[in-house]
Formats: C-alpha cells, structure tokens, sequence
C-alpha cells in the first residue's frame, strides 16, 4: 500500500500544532484567583470563604494582586502568607508565561522607551523592560489579555515575549 493510500483510508486525525485552551481570557478579578488558589489547593476552602468575605466588604480600585496580597491569605500546605510576589508568580505560571522581579537599575530606559510610547504601555498595563536585535521583552499586569502584542511586534519589527 503506497504512502498516499494510506493516509487516505488512515482514521487517525491529521496532525495539528497543540494549542492548550487558556485558563481565562480578560481581565485579572480577585475572584477569580480565589477560586484558582483554593481549586488549586494553595488555600484552604475555608481560607478562600474568609478572604471572599473580606474581599466583598468594600470595592478597590487596586489591581487584584495588590489587593489579595495585603489580604494575608496562607498557604494550604506550611501557613505561610501569600505574598504579592508568591501571588504573581502563582498567576504567571497559571497564564503559562515566565515571572520576572524587575530590577529597574538593569532596565535600559532609553532602548525600551523607543519601543511603545507611556500613553500606549499605561492604558494596556504594561512595561517594556528589555530590547534585544529581535525581541522586546514586556512586562504585563494583565497577563490574559494580548490584543495589543501583534500590533508591537508590527511596529517594533520583533517579536514579544511576555512576562509577568
């Protein structure tokens, strides 16, 4: 049986690149990493009711992890506090991209300055933070939103790489 025939009379699918569903699109809510950590076993359920509770006694105008991070929720497993570092590590992993502690004595200002104008990076929530020959490395407090990254990479002539 030739090569053609058989992958005409073959009931296995055709082959496709694996693009995993993403756990939520849209904007970061503190709800919603509540309900993560606790599926998650990070926190304990009643850990996730307490913060709940405390969370929805008054509206914030904080991003959620600032938010969640004064909260002092522990840890399921050793009680320790769920720090805004931890947190955002936690949601960086969740939005499978890389977290990275900005060290704002290594950013070279004027380089990634060049690539997105203060208007555009503030109303999108992020931050340029690296510029090499073929890739802009942005910083995004809004890590399930990219509507905007094909229109950088268009304009900078690199591709992005996010990080949380």
């Amino acid at each position: 049986m030739s090569t053609a025939t058989h992958a005409k009379t073959s009931s296995a699918p055709p082959a496709r690149p694996h693009h995993p569903k993403p756990v939520h699109v849209g904007p970061l809510d503190w709800r919603r990493i509540v309900e993560w950590l606790s599926a998650d076993g990070v926190i304990t359920a009643t850990e996730a009711q307490r913060t709940v509770s405390r969370c929805s006694a008054a509206q914030s105008a904080q991003h959620p992890l600032v938010r969640l991070g004064h909260v002092a929720m522990t840890r399921a497993a050793d009680h320790k506090p769920l720090d805004i570092e931890t947190l955002t590590e936690y949601v960086a992993k969740k939005a499978g991209l890389d977290y990275l502690r900005i060290d704002p004595l290594r950013v070279d200002v004027g380089r990634v300055a060049d690539m997105m104008s203060a208007p555009y990076a503030e109303r999108h929530r992020v931050l340029p933070v690296q510029v090499t020959p073929t890739e802009l490395v942005v910083a995004t407090s809004e890590p399930f939103i990219n509507d905007w990254v094909a229109e950088v990479e268009r304009q900078s002539r690199r591709s992005v790489r996010l990080v949380v």
